[in-house]
Parts: structure tokens; C-alpha cells; sequence
């Protein structure tokens, strides 16, 4: 990647994130989208890279804290094992993993809905409000609105 190439996309990032080049020390997200790709130039091997097919979504405004990952439902479905456990409840993503061996159901339950929609089988099951509580710990990004189904209440 040339050095013009990744100004570009780095340019691209800050647009969309509504942010000048005055203001990216403060903001983790573009840090690490120039600092990816400051390596990619460099030709490093062992630096985190973007994978060609991967969907990069900006959802938010100034405010990077509001700035939440967006995940399709086709790159949760990637994570359905029991080193990376994803499942969707009410069109929020989750990553489970460190949870599936504590869980008190058995980690089985789970794994049937990993890498899918897991909304029924949560809201059907009855758990506690403590369980939706834990829940949130696991939350890292939601599903795009096109990707949305109806979401489900408990009783």
C-alpha cells in the first residue's frame, strides 16, 4: 500500500468519523486505523491487519465513546466455536466465549447458537435479570439496521 493510498483512507476515516487531522490523537479508533495501515506499509508481518473481505462500519458522531462496531449477521456466523463464540440477541452481537464454560446451562446450549440469532432461545428460557445484566459485559457491536429482525420482549 502506498503512503498516498493510506492518507486517503486515513482522510476517509476521519471524514466519517466528522473529525480533522487536528484531532485524531484523541481518538483511539483513528489511531488505529493509520497505525494499521502505517504497518501494512512498512511491510510488517506480525501487525493486526484488516482482512481483504471485512466490512469496516462507522457508526457515531465526534464523540468516539459513541462509536459502536457494527457487525452483519454473515461475519457473526464466522464465529461459531468454542475459541470464538458469537451470538446476536435483539440485534446486538456478543462475544460469549469466555462465558460458555461458566454458563450454568452447560456450554452446549450455546454452541447451538453460535455464530446465529440466539434471541429466542434467551428470551424463551426465562432468565434473570441478572442474566440480561451479565449479558451487557459481552456486548461488543451491533448488527446494521439491513441485517435487523424483529426484536423479542420477555413476558
Amino acid at each position: 500500500m502506498t503512503a498516498a493510498v493510506k492518507n486517503q483512507l486515513c482522510c476517509w476515516a476521519l471524514t466519517a468519523l466528522q473529525m480533522t487531522h487536528d484531532n485524531i490523537d484523541t481518538s483511539p479508533l483513528v489511531k488505529c486505523i493509520c497505525n494499521t495501515l502505517d504497518k501494512s506499509i512498512n511491510g510488517s508481518t506480525n501487525s493486526p491487519s484488516i482482512a481483504p473481505n471485512a466490512t469496516v462500519t462507522v457508526v457515531g458522531s465526534k464523540d468516539s465513546e459513541n462509536v459502536k462496531p457494527v457487525f452483519t449477521r454473515a461475519e457473526v456466523s464466522n464465529h461459531c466455536s468454542f475459541e470464538s463464540c458469537w451470538i446476536v440477541v435483539n440485534n446486538r452481537v456478543y462475544d460469549v466465549t469466555r462465558f460458555l464454560r461458566s454458563h450454568p446451562g452447560g456450554e452446549d446450549i450455546i454452541m447451538e447458537y453460535a455464530g446465529c440469532d440466539a434471541t429466542s432461545a434467551f428470551i424463551d428460557k426465562g432468565h434473570s435479570r441478572d442474566a440480561y445484566d451479565m449479558l451487557s459485559d459481552y456486548f461488543i457491536g451491533d448488527v446494521p439496521p439491513a441485517d435487523w429482525l424483529p426484536e423479542k420482549q420477555a413476558t
